[in-house]
């Protein structure tokens, strides 16, 4: 497992999730509501 830092959100109910650990550095979005997931930018703090 790779660690990786991508945030990704649901466009059909707006839950947000955060993505730690991959297999790969590159990893498919997950779904949430039979969709594929959109990528947030990264926000700076």
């Amino acid at each position: 497992m790779r660690k990786i830092n991508r945030r990704y959100r649901c466009d059909v109910c707006g839950v947000e999730l955060k993505l730690l650990l991959a297999p790969d550095e590159d990893p498919p979005p997950p779904k949430h509501c039979l969709e594929d997931m959109v990528e947030v930018a990264p926000t700076f703090e």
